[in-house]
């Protein structure tokens, strides 16, 4: 994923019609939405959010341009989330409104960024908050090896951000490390 956080994006669904400068997914057969920053009118945030609630797809165009899986298929984020959905607006005046829509586990099981520098600084809060023992220098190791056993999950998407779907399991974590990191620090 490439940090441009220019990019302005269209989201559609239903008739329904917003900008948005950010947004997250888990990509795979089915995209799932994790994080959306929309901008638009109350009415239009809400009824976005409702139509993911009701699990309709949305269409996101960059630039006029409806992004495709490949196929020439529209791209659609929706379907079963695993998880619940979460809107917070904020006013903008003049009647716009700013919505953030977010899944349940935002800051537990989802992480994201803004910065690389900031990746680092999350990942370790993140950690921190588990059962896992580990040293700071540590940190690129066990993000790899997380990584490398699907423990995290790369999301995908635009504005600036990126994340990770973490799948913890803190007993399996602390095997994998004391497997595969703790000889080499041994040494």
């Amino acid at each position: 994923m490439t940090y441009n956080s220019g990019e302005i994006r269209e989201i559609r669904s239903g008739g329904v019609s917003c900008k948005s400068d950010a947004g997250l997914y888990e990509d795979g057969s089915s995209a799932y939405v994790k994080f959306l920053s929309l901008y638009g009118s109350p009415q239009q945030v809400r009824a976005i959010f409702a139509l993911l609630i009701e699990h309709r797809g949305i269409e996101v165009s960059d630039l006029g341009e409806v992004i495709t899986d490949g196929e020439g298929e529209v791209f659609s984020i929706s379907k079963s989330w695993g998880d619940s959905l979460r809107l917070k607006t904020f006013p903008l005046g003049y009647g716009k409104r700013h919505g953030l829509i977010f899944t349940e586990g935002f800051g537990k099981e989802v992480i994201l960024w803004t910065s690389p520098e900031e990746k680092a600084r999350v990942l370790f809060s993140a950690l921190s908050k588990r059962r896992i023992p580990f040293d700071r220098e540590w940190l690129p190791e066990i993000e790899k090896l997380l990584l490398d056993e699907e423990r995290l999950i790369n999301l995908h998407g635009w504005g600036g951000f990126g994340g990770y779907v973490c799948q913890w399991n803190d007993d399996e974590i602390c095997d994998l490390i004391a497997e595969r990191i703790l000889p080499r620090t041994m040494k």
